[in-house]
């Protein structure tokens, strides 16, 4: 288990602003309350950082970087279009973007689409129709998103449409996926509910828009699941579905981490206040990108430990996530009282 050299794609969170409250998101207190989390510091990636992380993962043969994370929207960067030319021009790489869409003016999304070509995808979260979408992704604008992706689309733009379904929504699912292939998205994804405890949510399925017809839009996929904590099917390498899908988190303050559900205790609790026994293990200097290499950081002691942890299942989070119970009574007895 080699994680430099197993590792294959970076999924960045370049900012930790954001002009959305969905409800299960970490930058708020609570999924009720629109407070944001008061240690959350409000920082957008520096493109020195951002610069040195490019270089480093193109000399390592590095394949893809995704803009995605916990706290913010890579939409509010102000220097998005920098960052991605950048990587399109000094790297070799690939670049997925993961967003609410609501952001940005037409020409904006014009320009990148223009800018990355075949070596771009951007994913727009639309998680219902008019009526219904900003029920969860609250704050945003469903009729600027479809807006802003008929303009990514109509520039030759690879879009991705993504919706999250809930009991409110998932009625809605052919209209949703017949609208993505009239606006030109390339596919249409479902997934599950990221909240534990307040939604039930439909299985994982991508469709590409090519095979959607007016008359079946391959709903007979779907079946309706309680969303939550489910154990992890058997892995050959690792118990680590990170690992296994070749993946690393980098935030916005360049600390590099196991996964991003690793990355939401950087502050020690959750947005339910419950605690992270293991935020001070997860989270070292030796893994912050300002003072260390990509190379280093993932070759560190601390690293290393953490892949013995993991497959010791000695980690809250991964009960807590991905189901790995060898200490399920510990983890169950741990925020009682």
């Amino acid at each position: 288990m080699n994680w430099l050299e197993n590792t294959k794609y970076l999924q960045i969170e370049i900012t930790s602003y954001c002009n959305s409250h969905c409800g299960a998101c970490q930058r708020h207190i609570s999924y009720k309350d629109d407070t944001i989390h008061p240690k959350l510091e409000l920082q957008h990636m520096n493109f020195k950082l951002w610069r040195s992380i490019i270089d480093q993962a193109n000399k390592l043969d590095f394949e893809l970087v995704n803009l995605n994370g916990n706290f913010g929207d890579a939409g509010m960067h102000p220097g998005l279009l920098y960052m991605a030319e950048y990587l399109f021009t000094k790297s070799d790489m690939r670049l997925q973007i993961s967003t609410n869409g609501s952001l940005r003016t037409t020409e904006f999304w014009k320009e990148l689409a223009t800018m990355g070509g075949n070596r771009l995808q951007v994913i727009f979260c639309v998680d219902g129709l008019k009526d219904t979408h900003s029920i969860y992704r609250r704050k945003t604008s469903f009729d600027k998103i479809i807006e802003n992706i008929k303009a990514f689309t109509s520039a030759g733009g690879n879009a991705n449409m993504t919706t999250t379904l809930f009991n409110h929504n998932k009625h809605q699912i052919k209209d949703i996926a017949k609208l993505a292939k009239e606006i030109g998205c390339f596919e249409h994804r479902a997934r599950k509910s990221y909240s534990l405890k307040d939604y039930l949510s439909l299985d994982n399925v991508v469709v590409s828009t090519k095979d959607i017809q007016d008359s079946d839009v391959q709903v007979t996929k779907y079946r309706t699941v309680n969303s939550g904590r489910t154990k992890h099917e058997p892995h050959t390498q690792s118990k680590c579905p990170w690992y296994n899908r070749k993946y690393v988190q980098i935030d916005p303050y360049g600390q590099i981490w196991n996964c991003c559900y690793a990355s939401e205790t950087r502050y020690g609790t959750d947005k339910d206040n419950l605690n992270h026994p293991d935020a001070n293990e997860l989270f070292s200097s030796d893994l912050d990108l300002r003072k260390n290499t990509l190379e280093n950081a993932l070759q560190s002691y601390h690293w290393e430990r953490s892949k013995n942890r993991i497959e010791d299942e000695k980690w809250y989070i991964c009960y807590d996530v991905c189901g790995l119970d060898a200490n399920k009574q510990k983890w169950q007895n741990l925020n009682l009282g």
